[in-house]
């Protein structure tokens, strides 16, 4: 079973990178070996899936992928709030960005994919970077919209470098050293 702290909420785990870095794989990795040994449960919350639920009446502004995340950082409050943990899979690439994420999460763990734009590019999963090279501005981050490394994340991973079981495996113990996991998996 998860450790709680003495106010019984859950942890929030925050996947951050540049689209394509393997945050939505991860995270959804990261989910199921929670569950596993999880009875409150555990939630996954994507980027790409928060505005697919809201609609496509939101753009890709600065303004815009900000409100994305807004409404992503209160959902996961709620529930972490309420025992569960969560999953966050988001870009934040700006430093308010995580900022804002810390003064409403108060705690929180930040793992930081760190992957390569031209890596990113080469497989490009979701076709982020073959659509958006066809407008000018491209308006993605980390190709024309700078991407601010945070400064001091929990661990940095390195996709395309190591193996995604490699990443899982990072993670994981992190999660145990911090008391989320209870037994290593």
């Amino acid at each position: 079973m998860v450790n709680r702290n003495r106010t019984g909420t859950g942890a929030i785990i925050l996947l951050m990178g540049i689209s394509g870095s393997g945050k939505t794989t991860l995270g959804k990795m990261i989910q199921s070996a929670l569950s596993k040994e999880d009875r409150f449960g555990v939630e996954f919350i994507d980027g790409d899936h928060t505005r697919q639920f809201i609609g496509h009446d939101l753009g890709y502004s600065e303004q815009e992928r900000f409100l994305i995340t807004k409404i992503m950082v209160y959902a996961a409050a709620l529930l972490a709030n309420n025992g569960t943990n969560v999953v966050v899979s988001n870009i934040a690439g700006k430093a308010y960005v995580r900022e804002y994420m810390a003064a409403k999460w108060n705690d929180h763990i930040q793992i930081f994919l760190d992957a390569n734009i031209d890596d990113c590019i080469a497989h490009d999963p979701k076709g982020v970077y073959r659509e958006a090279l066809k407008k000018d501005p491209p308006q993605v981050m980390g190709l024309d919209i700078p991407y601010d490394r945070p400064e001091n994340p929990d661990l940095v991973l390195n996709p395309y470098c190591e193996s995604v079981d490699q990443s899982l495996a990072k993670i994981l113990d992190l999660l145990h050293d911090r008391g989320i996991l209870s037994r290593k998996l």
